[in-house]
C-alpha cells in the first residue's frame, strides 16, 4: 500500500506537522519500534540509512543505522549514545580507539599535536607549546610517572619536590633498585649534555661545570671537560680490561695523611704489560711538550730523554748549578748486593759492574763506552776510574794542573815527601801483553820515570841503539855528561889500589866481582905503578885475586892501581833474538806500530811467530767466527718477580685492591744508603690543581 500524503496519528484530530510525513502525538502512550536481538538486527539485509530498531540484548537500547545499506553502522540512541558508555558515575569505551585532536586515532588513546599543550597532568609546569609535549607536574608535592609490571617491579620518573625549586631533583630509576636500569638495550648512543652523542655514552663539555664525578667530589677545576673519581676515606679505583685477572687500573692509594697518598697505574697482578703510546707518540713526565718517546723533567736543568732519536737512543741533560756544590753528574748508577756476589771473569757475562757498555761489532772507530770533555781548564778528562775515596785513580783524555794533555793519566798515591809508615801497595800503571808490554812513543821525549828506590828496573835483556848517557850534578846550571862504556863481550870488572911491600903484594878481588866472573875465561888484569920503580908484573891471576911483583927483584914500596876484567858468569855465550839485533828491527817496528791519531794512514801490524817478528796483519779484518749469537749477548728480561712483590694489586673479595700492598725494599745499611742516594733533594713546591695548557 502506498500512501502519498502526510499522516497524523493522534486523539485530538490535529493535522500533521508540515515537516513530517508521520506525526504521532500522545501524552499517555509511546512509539513501539521493532524489537530484536543483536543477531537479528545484524541479519537485516541492506538496512536503510536511518532505519531504527530496539536491541534487546548486549547493550540494550534504540539503535539506528548511521551508515549505508551496504555498510551499516548501528549507533545507540539515548543516555549511552555515542562512543562513551556509562557505568555508574564512570564512563568508558571499548569498541575502538579514542582520538583527541585527530579523527583517525591509531592507538587506544591518540592525542595529536595541535600547536599547543599536547597533554597536561597535574600542575601546569611548562610554557613550551611548539611541538608535541606532555607534562606531569605538582607544585606542592612530588610528581611521578611509573612504568612496570607489578607493585614492586617498576621503573619511575620522579620530580622530587622541594619548597626551594632550585634544590629539587629529577630521578630516573627502578622501584627500590629491584630491577636494573638499562639505556639503549638494543644499541644506539646515549648523550648527556648534547643531542648528537658520538659514542655509546657521550657526556658533553659544559663550560664552568664538572663533566663527570664518581664518588667524592675532589676537584675544583671546571673550566673544561673533566672527570673525577674520588673517595675521601678509601682507595679510589678505575678498572679497564677484559677479565677479573686481566685488567688495567688507575688507583689513588688512600692515606689518612693526604700527602702520603699516591697514584698507581698498572695491570692487575702484573699479569699483562703496561704500554704507553702503543701506536707511537711521546710521553712526558714533568713536561707538556716531550721531545722523545719518554721525557722526564726534574727541572729545566735536569732532563732525561729516552727513545730520543736514531743517532742517540737515549740522552740525559744536566746543567750544573754551583748552588749544588761538587759531586754532580748527568747519570749516577750504583751497584750493591745483599751478600757477596763475585764475578768470575772479565768478559761481558762474567763481570759485575755499576755500568756496562758493549759494542757487539768492532767496526772502525766504535767503542763499548766513551767519554769526552772539552778540557777547557785543568784537572779534567774524558773518563775517570777510581776507588770511592779517590786514593788511586786514572783518567783517559786528561788535562793536568800544569795544562799538559795526557792520553792516559794514572796515580795511586797522594802528595807528600818521604815514605810513609804504611806499606806502599799502589801501582800507577799495569800493562801486560803477549807481543810486548807497552808501546810508548814521544814526539820529543819517550818516557820519564822516577822512583825513590829505582827509576826503572828491567828484568831481561836491555837493547839500545843509541848512546847511554848519564848526567852528573856539578853544582852549575848544566850537568856533566857521562857516557857508559860499551864492550863486544859481556864483562864484569873491578878496580882498586895496593902498595908494594919489599917489591910485592897480593890483591884479593872484590867478593862481588869474584862471584860474578866466569871461570871459563881467564880474568884480564891491568896494573899501573904510581911512582919510581923497576916496573911490575903479574906473577899469578885467579878468580879471587892476583899477585904483583916488582921487576928485577926490586924492593920498592910504590902504590899501584889495578883493573880486573872478566866475562860475566852465565853470559859467556849470550843468545840474543836475531830479529831484535837485525838492522831492520826499528824499521819493522815503525811499520807495524802506528799513531792512530793519524787517520789518513794505518799501521801494518806486527806479530811474533816461530821466533820471527812478522810485519803485517795476521789475517784480514772479519768478525770473530767464534763470536756468540747477538741474541745470546743481549740482556734478558728479568724473570717474574716473586709472589710477594708481584701482588701490587690483589682483590679483597670485592674487586678492589688490597690496601697497603706496596713493594718493600730490603733493608740496606746506612752507609750504603748514603752512597746510593745522591744528595739531590727537590725543593718543596706549591702545586695548584690547574692543568697546564700548551
Amino acid at each position: 500500500m502506498n500512501i502519498h500524503a502526510q499522516v497524523a496519528v493522534n486523539t485530538d484530530g490535529s493535522l500533521p506537522d508540515n515537516s513530517a510525513m508521520l506525526d504521532i502525538k500522545s501524552t499517555v502512550k509511546g512509539l513501539l519500534a521493532p524489537r530484536m536481538t543483536l543477531a537479528q538486527r545484524n541479519a537485516i539485509v541492506n538496512p536503510a540509512t536511518g532505519l531504527a530498531v530496539f536491541q534487546t540484548d548486549g547493550i540494550i537500547g534504540l539503535y539506528y543505522n548511521s551508515g549505508t545499506p551496504a555498510v551499516p553502522v548501528w549507533a545507540l540512541v539515548g543516555s549511552n549514545a555515542g562512543q562513551w558508555l556509562n557505568n555508574g558515575t564512570n564512563i568508558y569505551y571499548n569498541a575502538g580507539n579514542v582520538g583527541i585532536g585527530t579523527s583517525a586515532p591509531v592507538a587506544a588513546l591518540h592525542v595529536a599535536n595541535n600547536s599547543g599543550f599536547t597533554a597536561l597532568f597535574g600542575s601546569d609546569v611548562t610554557s613550551y607549546s611548539g611541538a608535541t609535549n606532555v607534562s606531569i607536574g605538582d607544585n606542592a608535592g612530588t610528581a611521578l610517572l611509573y612504568v612496570g609490571q607489578s607493585t614492586n617491579n617498576k621503573g619511575y620518573l620522579v620530580w622530587d619536590y622541594n619548597a626551594t625549586p632550585a634544590s629539587a631533583k629529577f630521578w630516573i630509576g627502578t622501584y627500590n633498585g629491584a630491577n636494573p636500569l638499562v639505556f639503549q638495550p638494543v644499541g644506539g648512543n646515549v648523550g648527556i649534555g648534547n643531542i648528537v652523542p658520538a659514542g655509546t655514552f657521550h657526556v658533553a663539555e659544559e663550560p664552568s661545570s664538572y663533566t663527570g664525578i664518581f664518588g667524592t667530589p675532589i676537584s675544583t677545576w671546571n673550566a673544561s671537560t673533566n672527570v673525577s673519581i674520588g673517595d675521601d676515606n678509601s682507595d679510589a679505583v678505575e678498572y679497564i680490561g677484559q677479565g677479573a685477572n686481566n685488567k688495567g687500573y688507575l688507583i689513588w692509594s688512600y692515606n689518612s695523611t693526604p700527602a702520603n697518598a699516591y697514584l698507581k697505574v698498572g695491570t692487575y697482578g702484573g699479569a699483562n704489560p703496561l704500554v704507553l703510546q702503543g701506536n707511537g707518540g711521546n710521553v712526558g713526565i714533568g713536561t707538556t711538550v716531550p721531545g722523545s718517546l719518554l721525557q722526564i723533567d726534574y727541572d729545566n736543568d735536569n732532563i732525561s730523554y729516552f727513545g730520543y732519536g736514531n743517532v742517540y737512543s737515549n740522552y740525559i741533560y744536566h746543567n750544573e748549578s754551583t748552588l749544588n756544590g761538587a759531586g754532580q753528574a748527568g747519570l749516577y748508577t750504583f751497584r750493591t748486593r745483599t751478600n757477596r756476589n763475585d764475578g768470575n771473569g772479565y768478559d761481558v757475562s762474567t763481570s759485575n759492574s755499576g755500568l756496562k757498555g758493549y759494542s757487539f761489532w768492532g767496526d772502525l772507530y766504535s767503542f763499548g763506552t766513551t767519554g769526552f770533555n772539552y778540557n777547557d781548564y785543568s784537572r779534567c778528562g774524558g773518563i775517570l776510574g777510581a776507588n770511592w775515596s779517590g786514593a788511586y785513580w786514572g783518567s783517559l783524555g786528561y788535562r793536568s794542573s800544569g795544562l799538559i794533555n795526557y792520553g792516559g793519566y794514572f796515580t795511586s798515591y797522594a802528595a807528600g815527601g818521604g815514605k810513609s809508615s804504611q806499606a806502599n801497595t799502589g801501582i800507577g800503571v799495569g800493562a801486560w801483553g803477549d807481543l810486548m808490554g807497552a808501546d810508548i812513543h814521544g814526539k820529543v821525549y819517550g818516557t820519564y820515570t822516577e822512583g825513590e828506590n829505582y827509576a826503572m828496573y828491567a828484568n831481561g835483556v836491555v837493547f839500545k841503539n843509541n848512546l847511554d848517557v848519564q848526567l852528573q850534578d856539578n853544582g852549575t846550571n848544566m850537568n856533566t855528561v857521562l857516557y857508559t862504556s860499551v864492550s863486544t863481550d859481556v864483562t864484569v870488572q873491578t878496580s882498586g889500589y895496593a902498595t908494594l911491600s919489599n917489591g910485592m903484594v897480593s890483591i884479593d878481588f872484590d867478593p862481588a866481582f869474584t862471584s860474578s866472573v866466569s871461570s871459563q875465561t881467564p880474568v884480564v888484569v891491568t896494573v899501573t905503578p904510581t911512582g919510581n920503580s923497576n916496573g911490575v908484573y903479574l906473577s899469578e891471576v885467579t878468580l879471587k885475586g892476583c899477585k904483583v911483583m916488582e921487576n928485577n927483584a926490586g924492593k920498592s914500596s910504590v902504590t899501584i892501581s889495578y883493573i880486573a876484567i872478566g866475562k860475566r858468569a852465565g853470559f859467556e855465550h849470550p843468545n840474543l833474538p836475531q830479529e831484535v839485533i837485525a838492522s831492520s828491527y826499528t824499521q819493522n817496528m815503525a811499520k807495524g806500530l802506528h799513531n792512530d791519531a793519524d787517520t789518513k794512514t794505518n799501521g801494518q801490524g806486527l806479530s811474533y811467530s816461530g821466533g820471527n817478528l812478522v810485519v803485517g796483519i795476521q789475517s784480514p779484518p772479519q768478525p770473530d767466527p767464534n763470536k756468540p749469537a747477538e741474541e745470546t749477548i743481549r740482556p734478558k728480561s728479568s724473570p717474574a718477580r716473586n709472589q710477594d712483590l708481584n701482588k701490587t694489586a690483589q682483590d679483597s673479595g670485592s674487586g678492589a685492591p688490597v690496601k697497603g700492598a706496596q713493594l718493600q725494599a730490603p733493608a740496606v745499611k746506612k752507609a750504603i744508603e748514603d752512597l746510593s742516594k745522591p744528595s739531590a733533594a727537590r725543593g718543596q713546591q706549591a702545586v695548584k690543581e690547574v692543568p697546564v695548557k700548551k
